[in-house]
């Protein structure tokens, strides 16, 4: 299994995590070129809070990998990080595109809806509790990734990302 991120530190944590049996790879054109042309599955996954995702995932890209290995585009909900990928549904949840199985199911969390419930829960609870505590307005002062996941506040425009996508300004700063 091969691992790729723009940043050192999340393939540091993987490499601490798996204890180096896991291989990580600088995610650029060159490394995600070499990783998918050996790959039996690529998963895609990247995001950028508020915009499309990035397209990473070539159709060149995809050509040079073997015929029917598998892309699994967990992006597709923000536009696809394949350029050979489009939203599928249930009933019909892939697709062959040059010679590749395509699986581009979004929101994919409902399908284990109690797990992706138990998740959200628990990633949002120190969160939620801050706010208790202390506030929103202190919380959101203190706590830097809380500011960032903050599209509007009290009814003004917050996050840089869906302001550009909307083609206005940020209304507020947080």
């Amino acid at each position: 299994m091969t691992v790729l991120d723009k940043e050192l530190k999340a393939l540091q944590r993987i490499d601490n995590i798996f204890g180096g049996r896991i291989s990580t790879m600088i995610s650029n054109p060159f490394n995600l070129t070499k990783a998918v042309s050996f790959a039996d599955v690529v998963v895609c996954c990247a995001a950028v809070p508020g915009q499309r995702a990035p397209i990473l995932i070539t159709r060149s890209m995809v050509q040079m990998m073997s015929s029917r290995s598998v892309l699994i585009d967990f992006a597709i909900d923000n536009g696809g990080c394949a350029e050979t990928s489009h939203p599928t549904n249930l009933v019909h949840p892939t697709f062959v595109k040059e010679g590749i199985i395509h699986y581009c199911v979004p929101n994919v969390p409902t399908l284990v809806a109690r797990s992706a419930s138990y998740a959200l829960s628990n990633a949002l609870l120190p969160y939620v509790l801050e706010i208790g505590k202390t506030g929103l307005e202190a919380a959101l002062k203190n706590i830097a990734e809380l500011r960032t996941g903050v599209n509007m506040y009290q009814g003004k425009l917050a996050h840089p990302g869906v302001a550009a996508v909307l083609s206005r300004n940020v209304e507020v700063e947080l």
